[in-house]
């Protein structure tokens, strides 16, 4: 079902609302409606919606456009899935390494099984592709029979290569709690001084509240808040790090209150310890500075000084910083799962990793679905 190079062509225009995707057949000189409109469905900054199309287009040109749209079977993922496999295995990234090649191939299809779910509850396709994918309307029965993270990939995604060396990636990390946030923050004011208390306090405040990774809270600056005080403190609350992981340019929500405590950090706390200590210039404008050389804070410094504060207080091996971020994914999770439960809408692991994984600043809502299980486990434990 494989066409011919530039058989399809595709554009980003640039609307009053974000990116629009433009998709045109050039064969049959149409549009491509049902591509163009998942991409509007898809809420997703610039970037990943970028990727996310970029990885769809190649399965909407091996199954030739609308028409190889009705046609979609297990059969044709099987071909879509050994070909792309074939591909990645013999290219440069995939260096002839099999895993990598599966894995590669899996997150494509996960995409691919995606939009084919979006296609179905939309009603764009035909009645004898829908009886193939009953599984994907019911996959958050899956979770709920149990059987784990294998019975649950069958179950979803169910031509997706097995043993692709995925599931080694993910560990039992350790989970941030209520009582660690006041643990650490008596921690704090029992061993360092009143700067280094109030710079660590509000890296567990932030960290807790919007779930950044610790690249991106160490690249936060005052001007990002001081130039926008007014419309931070009356709702606009949406920063952008600097720093991103794969280079993202995606926006977190920070609570009014969060931003005030910044605030009020930048003017009382950080302000007068630099010109006392004569660093003004050396800090920049960086957020977080080192109390020892005035220089901004690094990831590194952050991930070391987090690690030996849990450590002290007694917590778990492998909890740090990043635990924080576990812990904001979780109740992003919760919250989203017990809103569909309530008002009767998907609680699939895609529909619900979709919605959150906005809010994550994740480019794969599958890396979500951990939290998913573990989330569903913990309201069906309480519900007993």
């Amino acid at each position: 079902m494989r066409t011919a190079a530039r058989r399809f062509y595709y554009s980003w225009i640039r609307a009053e609302r974000g990116l629009s995707l433009v998709a045109y057949d050039l064969k049959r000189g149409i549009l491509c409606e049902t591509l163009m409109r998942y991409a509007a469905f898809l809420d997703m900054s610039e970037k990943t919606l970028r990727n996310e199309i970029g990885f769809l287009s190649q399965f909407w040109t091996f199954i030739d456009g609308e028409d190889g749209l009705l046609e979609v079977s297990d059969d044709v993922l099987v071909r879509f899935r050994d070909a792309e496999f074939e591909k990645t295995f013999n290219s440069a990234a995939g260096r002839r390494n099999p895993l990598t090649a599966k894995r590669t191939t899996n997150a494509k299809l996960r995409r691919v099984y995606h939009f084919i779910q979006w296609c179905q509850e939309v009603g764009y396709l035909g009645e004898a592709a829908v009886s193939v994918f009953p599984r994907l309307g019911a996959s958050s029965g899956a979770l709920h029979r149990g059987g784990g993270k294998r019975r649950h990939e069958a179950f979803t995604y169910p031509v997706l290569f097995r043993r692709a060396g995925e599931s080694s990636r993910i560990r039992h990390n350790y989970f941030a709690t209520a009582s660690d946030i006041s643990h650490l923050k008596r921690y704090f004011r029992d061993h360092n001084s009143e700067y280094v208390c109030a710079r660590n306090c509000l890296i567990v405040d932030i960290a807790d509240s919007t779930g950044l990774r610790r690249e991106s809270i160490a690249s936060l600056t005052c001007q990002q808040f001081i130039s926008r005080e007014e419309e931070l403190v009356n709702g606009r609350t949406e920063i952008v790090p600097a720093k991103q992981k794969l280079d993202y340019t995606n926006s977190f929500e920070f609570p009014r209150s969060l931003v005030l405590s910044i605030l009020n950090y930048i003017y009382t706390i950080r302000t007068p310890f630099l010109q006392g200590m004569g660093w003004v210039l050396r800090a920049g404008d960086a957020l977080f500075v080192s109390g020892r050389s005035g220089r901004p804070v690094t990831k590194e410094a952050l991930s070391t000084a987090f690690h030996l504060a849990f450590k002290e207080i007694g917590a778990a091996k492998g909890a740090g910083l990043h635990s924080f971020r576990r812990r904001f994914a979780e109740r992003c999770v919760r919250e989203e799962l017990t809103v569909r439960l309530k008002l009767g809408l998907d609680t699939s692991a895609a529909s619900i990793s979709a919605s959150v994984a906005i809010q994550m600043g994740h480019a794969n809502p599958k890396s979500l679905e951990s939290y998913i299980s573990r989330s569903v486990g913990s309201l069906l434990t309480e519900s007993e």
